[in-house]
């Protein structure tokens, strides 16, 4: 298929024949893109499609948000997940040269990808001059960076999926497996003034008839379940922070994906309920 791709492009032996530029829409800038993570899905296609709409992509260098399984080598900044402090000098100096479109994902943003925030318990970013931000901290300066009225800015996050990843940060299958029948069962179900953060957090370690659920009937440790229900808390808090702070600003959209579901009330049940309310004409809850 690729050598009938190349005698096309190629006029069969003929010169190469040189495919036009695509056009660029009026007023266009190029957009500034930083990726789930560096799978081709989230990397190579988006530029495909970027150019194929005429549009000019720009994006960080691969090390900044590569993700590295478990036995492979660490990224430059010593970690198997994205570079949260390179990644926002790159967003600097993107705003410095004039960009003024931007879809960001906050998972890469802020947990260095999503394999990485499916297991990440969250630690303050130091910056490349040596400032210490809270999580909190470093996504105001994010945002205060680009959020301005001259800017659109398209924010993508996800609700966290049952489980974390096979082959990353020690989970194997078996674990995988354990792991996500726990996230599956059923939580009592919250709405109107009852769907806060704060209640559905309350909620997580409780089953459908709020007695708490035993990890040990699920074939899981105390410890994992701790740890599992830490990063869940930290994902939702963060998306509630960013859309608190971009209230009232028209030029910031969301778009929320499912990461991973199950067909009946789950760990997610509520979180869903309440990001939907929350985005409400600011963007959507996507599958």
């Amino acid at each position: 298929a690729a050598a009938l791709c190349l005698s096309l492009l190629s006029g069969c032996g003929a010169a190469p024949a040189e495919l036009p530029e695509p056009e660029q829409p009026e007023n266009s800038s190029a957009v500034a893109y930083v990726p789930l993570d560096d799978r081709p899905v989230n990397a190579d296609r988006v530029v495909y499609l970027a150019e194929s709409l005429g549009y000019r992509l720009t994006m960080p260098e691969e090390d900044l948000y590569r993700t590295r399984l478990d036995g492979q080598d660490t990224n430059p900044n010593g970690t198997a997940y994205g570079d949260r402090a390179g990644l926002y000098a790159w967003l600097q100096d993107r705003e410095a040269a004039g960009c003024d479109r931007y879809i960001l994902s906050l998972d890469q943003l802020l947990s260095g990808g999503l394999v990485n925030s499916r297991s990440f318990p969250g630690a303050d970013v130091v910056l490349r001059d040596g400032t210490v931000l809270t999580e909190e901290a470093f996504l105001a300066a994010i945002l205060d960076l680009l959020a301005d009225g001259e800017n659109e800015v398209y924010l993508l996050d996800t609700v966290m999926r049952l489980a974390p990843t096979v082959g990353y940060d020690g989970w194997d299958l078996a674990g995988y497996e354990a792991l996500r029948s726990y996230g599956m069962a059923a939580r009592p179900t919250l709405s109107g003034d009852a769907l806060t953060v704060e209640s559905i957090a309350a909620a997580y370690p409780l089953g459908a008839d709020a007695t708490p659920l035993d990890p040990a009937d699920y074939g899981v440790t105390e410890e994992a379940v701790a740890q599992y229900l830490r990063c869940r808390e930290r994902k939702l808090r963060l998306i509630d922070e960013a859309l608190r702070l971009t209230e009232g600003r028209e030029n910031v959209h969301f778009l929320i994906g499912v990461d991973d579901s199950a067909p009946t009330d789950s760990v997610q049940t509520n979180e869903l309920a309440y990001l939907r309310q929350a985005v409400a004409g600011r963007g959507a809850v996507l599958s």
